[in-house]
């Protein structure tokens, strides 16, 4: 009876180990997914951080405000509670500023040229 037992116990024993090891491979695997998982996720992490600093930038931006609104009073025509848009027509404005004829096109002048015929 007593090698029957020592049977019994090895077998046992065997099986026991058979099954450690496995789980054990089983957990190396996990962890080596794992590991492959948290790279990606510190990558994502670290891309998401520039990023929100950018939009933090771009939210914090004096000129960006000042560039939205100005696009909002042109292009829109809007104005702030206590002030009255006025809208003038491009031709008119071009016409009046280089003092041209309604008849006579526009000519290409320097800049610095227009400027001083809008003011003097």
């Amino acid at each position: 009876m007593s090698i029957r037992l020592r049977r019994l116990s090895l077998a046992v024993t065997t099986i026991l180990l058979i099954l450690l090891i496995v789980n054990l491979v089983r957990s190396t695997f996990d962890l080596i997914g794992l590991r492959e998982r948290l790279v990606k996720a510190e990558s994502e992490v670290t891309k998401l951080k520039g990023e929100k600093q950018t939009l933090e930038d771009k939210l914090n931006d004096p000129s960006g405000n000042l560039a939205i609104e100005s696009l909002i009073r042109d292009k829109l025509g809007l104005a702030k509670p206590d002030e009255t848009a006025v809208i003038i027509p491009e031709e008119l404005l071009r016409d009046e500023a280089l003092n041209l004829p309604k008849d006579q096109p526009p000519q290409d002048l320097p800049t610095w040229r227009k400027w001083w015929s809008l003011f003097f």
